[in-house]
């Protein structure tokens, strides 16, 4: 195998040709489920990709998605390239990120960052996966949802936000989620209390990215998380898909232990959060 010299310089391409992006980020597909997902429409057509070569090969990518507001800086590779990337990338005036732990310098040296989180990735594969054995109560009713629901997705989401005093720009969700994904929604006398959902669907590469589970403050510690992230992941692998993902605040345990339930384990790890020109 030839080796890459260490001193060999890096050049960014952007828009480089798509099977080079692919072909690297399949080198970790669980580091990079969402950004595989990313690749095929209708995400494709919001992502804007650059690709680090040293000695013609590939050894680390950035990607800009602007289908969600901010946009999101997407950034894997060997640290020398991202900070090659970071250097090359025309970036917007205000961002979100995900990024390798070992990122964080070159963020913070070129951009001004805030609510930088230490996150783990989890995945599932089929194989993984531990049915829940829940019962609704008798007054709640489970549903899937469609784009007509998203008035009452936005207000729980706003309701539990203004509880956890958590800022809203951080819920990463939009209509065309429910029209291209899977959300299912759990309503306690006509309200709705509980949904999950997904973040990407990609039927072409088997992958689908689990997200947005919101439950009321009302309604917490009656495992109505559990119920409705298991609903979501049970229809997605009787749909086909051959891996699960999701993003979870390392602090979050019972997040991390609903999914753990599930049988989803933990993968790997990085950090998001946003920045801004300096």
């Amino acid at each position: 195998m030839t080796k890459t010299p260490a001193n060999a310089r890096i050049r960014v391409q952007p828009a480089p040709p798509l099977a080079h992006i692919r072909d690297f980020l399949y080198t970790d597909i669980f580091a990079n489920a969402y950004a595989i997902g990313d690749l095929a429409p209708p995400y494709s057509k919001n992502a804007q990709w650059y690709a680090a070569y040293q000695s013609g090969k590939v050894i680390g990518v950035g990607l800009i998605y602007s289908g969600l507001i901010p946009p999101i800086l997407f950034l894997a590779g060997k640290p020398a390239a991202l900070e090659v990337l970071v250097h090359n990338t025309s970036l917007p005036e205000s961002i979100a990120f995900s990024a390798p732990v070992n990122a964080k310098p070159t963020l913070e040296s070129n951009l001004t960052v805030t609510g930088c989180k230490l996150m783990h990735r989890m995945c599932l594969l089929p194989e993984w996966f531990i049915p829940a054995e829940d019962k609704l109560a008798e007054e709640a009713y489970l549903l899937r949802l469609s784009r007509e629901d998203s008035a009452d997705i936005l207000r729980l989401q706003q309701e539990a936000s203004s509880h956890d005093e958590r800022a809203f720009e951080d819920v990463a969700f939009a209509p065309d989620m429910v029209d291209n994904g899977c959300y299912y929604g759990l309503t306690i006398n006509n309200r709705m209390v509980a949904i999950a959902g997904t973040h990407l669907t990609a039927p072409a590469a088997g992958i689908a990215a689990v997200g947005n589970v919101v439950v009321h403050p009302d309604h917490r510690g009656k495992r109505l998380g559990t119920l409705v992230s298991h609903t979501v992941t049970r229809v997605l692998l009787s749909e086909g898909y051959k891996l699960l993902a999701l993003n979870v605040s390392q602090g979050n345990q019972p997040a991390i232990r609903t999914y753990t339930q599930l049988g989803f384990r933990i993968t790997g790890d990085f950090i998001e959060g946003f920045a801004r020109q300096l």
